[in-house]
This record gives C-alpha cells, sequence and structure tokens, in this order.
C-alpha cells in the first residue's frame, strides 16, 4: 500500500502547485486505502503514521541503491534521483519532498548534491 503512494505521484507531478498536489494525493491516497481496506484490515491509528512509513518506503529505496551498486562493485556515485532521495532523508522532508520547495515540477525528483 505504501508503495502505491510513491507510485501516484506521476498522475501530478507535473502540477507546480504544492498545495494541488497534496490535495490530489490525498485523495488518491484515500481511494487506495479504501480498496486495501476492502481485502485487508487497517486502523485509522495506525494511518495516524503513513508519513512514517512513507518516509521508511524511501530508506528502502536508498538501502537498495547502495545494496546493488555494492553487488555490482560499483562506485557510491549517486545520479539526480538517488540525489533526491538522499537529500530528502538527510533534511528531514517528509513524503518524498513533494509539497516542499525542493520539488521542482520541470525535473521532478532530481537535484545535484
Amino acid at each position: 500500500m505504501l508503495n502505491d503512494w510513491s507510485h501516484g505521484l506521476g498522475w501530478i507531478a507535473w502540477n507546480e502547485d504544492a498545495d494541488e498536489r497534496r490535495a490530489y494525493m490525498e485523495k488518491y491516497m484515500q481511494t487506495v486505502i479504501n480498496g486495501y481496506r476492502t481485502e485487508c484490515t487497517i486502523t485509522d491509528e495506525e494511518l495516524e503514521h503513513l508519513e512514517m512509513m512513507v518516509n521508511a518506503v524511501l530508506m528502502e529505496n536508498i538501502i537498495d541503491v547502495f545494496e546493488v551498486k555494492k553487488a555490482s562493485g560499483e562506485d557510491f556515485v549517486f545520479d539526480e534521483e538517488e540525489s533526491y532521495n538522499v537529500k530528502c532523508l538527510v533534511e528531514g522532508l517528509s513524503w518524498f519532498g513533494f509539497y516542499s520547495d525542493i520539488f521542482d515540477s520541470e525535473s521532478p525528483f532530481e537535484v545535484e548534491i
């Protein structure tokens, strides 16, 4: 369910208005949650931790990059997307930085460090 949050970003990433992106994603996630609840149980108390759980997905994505690069013998040089994820984690930008000033709809999820 949490990966569904990140998979829904592309539908609205082009929008420059962070408030409109947030409103869209809240509606999107409510649809995902409603569907999830038809098959599984998730409490409102658990959903209060949704932001933290989405941040855990971000951490998993970063760790996966390290594991893949290590397994292939590559140096730990991040591209713009990987750098963006690290910057969000280090600076405490929740929700993949999607609602922050770091997010650029012209080149979404990219930053040079």
